[in-house]
């Protein structure tokens, strides 16, 4: 991702812009597609929004054992995508996955300035 001169992405800004790229490349997913591939075992990371009802978090880590973690609110992930609040989004690539990892942890190491 090329930087404009004169501009800097938060770290936030980052992982926004990278969930909208995957999601018009085809590689994020939610609601019953979510499950679905959940269960083939074909996601490799889910962000769980922070405001999930319990029930709802333990039902889907339940199936899915792999890395996640809670990020956004459910209104904040559902704007995101231009659509209704969403309790959890699922990543369909190893790549992207990782590049949203990486973003979220220098985010979480107190580099918030970036």
């Amino acid at each position: 991702m090329r930087k404009l001169q004169g501009t800097s992405m938060t770290k936030l800004e980052q992982i926004v812009n990278s969930l909208r790229l995957g999601k018009r490349g085809g590689l994020i997913y939610y609601g019953d597609e979510l499950i679905y591939l959940i269960q083939k075992d074909q996601i490799d990371l889910v962000i769980l929004a922070s405001d999930t009802p319990e029930k709802a978090k333990r039902k889907l880590l339940n199936i899915f054992t792999k890395k996640h973690f809670e990020m956004f609110t459910r209104e904040e992930l559902g704007n995101i995508f231009s659509v209704n609040p969403l309790n959890a989004i699922g990543i369909k690539s190893k790549h992207l996955a990782s590049k949203i990892i990486d973003l979220k942890e220098e985010k979480s190491n107190g580099q918030k300035n970036q």
